[in-house]
């Protein structure tokens, strides 16, 4: 694996998404839960072999804060339906004082048993091994199990949300308007290209990009997270080109809980914060290494009630949401997340979405005076409408 990461690491669950499946090691499939829902069958495999405990000593001594190499190790994981979950014990709560409690030691073979994300057998996946697709696709029927995963680590995945096709389509027109005479020669009062890598309000653009705004299951998710009177508030897409990439972390919006950090039992993976706003990330190219820079999330730092340093390293270990054109995540505003550099020799195509709750305001400059053009609400009907921004009447207005 490039880009300096020592070692990655997979969970597998069963597909069905019911979280009965034990943590496997990276090579093995899918199991069942038994439950009679699931679409992959359970499999008889052979145990590989595992590293001899270590003593009572060694175990005290790797509870110690992790090296600086362990620290940036990153697990990289693609399947929202195999979200780690272990049956023999529950999530271990971060602390947030630059450390993590661990009751399982933490040692070289898995960078996500220091971080809580389940048992310490979990065995790192060789580099050069592909990790399987999901079998659901984006048949997302379990919104209540996508909806808690979403609240309880911060962020959710869709693999293959849209076809490639759609999705190949989206990246030209995103090209095309980067490549666009108006684009490149616009005044920063008409805001439609900033820092050479986010090109704003995709909606105005084309209606391909507008439909998208609706598009099911997301906006179903959206509705469930937010409340059914939600709207969009903004939708951008990134372009980013070898040797680019938004390296802070960071998160997307003002800090709502501030005092999450005050009480622990708030760390406590079965606690849930209201959510806000979140965003909505649909990849239009590949991204399926490292060095292809793709989006890095701290797992249930949206409860940390602060924002993180900004800067480039984390003392955490971060997850890349690894992703193949049309996959698509989820992530809350409070979740720190970045993305990591691209270093390949292609550019990194995304379209952004975000959705907020009716008392956000929708973010598209000039911000009051904005007027939305009359082509983008023609034709619009039903939800669509009112994610525009078209509300009925209200308390207040």
């Amino acid at each position: 694996m490039r880009g300096g990461c020592s070692t990655t690491s997979r969970f597998s669950l069963c597909c069905c998404g019911s979280g009965s499946g034990t943590s496997t090691a990276a090579t093995g499939p899918p199991r069942s839960c038994g439950s009679g829902s699931c679409s992959t069958p359970p499999k008889a495999t052979s145990r590989a072999p595992t590293t001899p405990r270590p003593s009572s000593s060694a175990t005290t001594s790797s509870r110690s804060t992790p090296s600086r190499s362990s620290r940036s190790s990153v697990s990289t994981w693609r399947c929202p339906c195999s979200i780690p979950r272990s049956t023999t014990r529950r999530p271990v709560p971060w602390t947030w004082s630059g450390t993590r409690s661990s009751s399982t030691p933490s040692s070289t073979r898995t960078s996500a048993a220091a971080s809580g994300w389940g048992p310490s057998t979990c065995r790192p996946r060789s580099p050069k091994r592909t990790t399987p697709r999901c079998p659901r696709g984006a048949d997302v029927r379990d919104l209540e199990g996508a909806l808690s995963t979403f609240h309880r680590v911060g962020f959710a995945i869709l693999p293959s949300l849209v076809p490639r096709a759609a999705a190949g389509h989206l990246r030209d027109l995103v090209e095309q308007r980067y490549q666009d005479p108006a684009t490149r020669s616009a005044s920063p009062e008409q805001d439609l290209l900033r820092g050479d890598v986010s090109l704003m309000r995709m909606f105005e653009y084309d209606r391909a990009f507008r439909d998208m705004i609706d598009y099911t299951p997301v906006a179903d998710l959206v509705d469930g997270i937010l409340g059914p009177d939600c709207h969009m508030i903004s939708q951008n897409a990134l372009r980013i080109p070898p040797g680019r990439g938004i390296t802070r972390w960071h998160i997307d919006d003002e800090l709502f809980f501030p005092f999450l950090n005050t009480l622990p039992s708030m760390a406590d993976a079965d606690r849930t914060i209201p959510c806000y706003t979140v965003n909505v990330m649909i990849a239009l190219s590949n991204i399926e290494d490292e060095h292809h820079g793709p989006t890095q999330v701290i797992p249930r730092s949206h409860l940390s009630g602060r924002r993180p340093a900004y800067t480039p390293d984390l003392p955490d270990t971060p997850v890349s949401l690894l992703a193949r054109a049309g996959d698509a995540y989820l992530v809350n505003s409070q979740t720190w997340h970045r993305g990591a550099p691209n270093q390949s020799d292609r550019t990194r195509y995304l379209l952004t979405t975000a959705y907020g709750r009716r008392f956000v305001s929708q973010r598209f400059y000039p911000f009051v005076n904005y007027r939305m053009p009359e082509d983008v609400p023609a034709g619009a009907s039903g939800r669509l409408t009112r994610l525009l921004g078209l509300h009925e009447k209200g308390p207040y207005g």
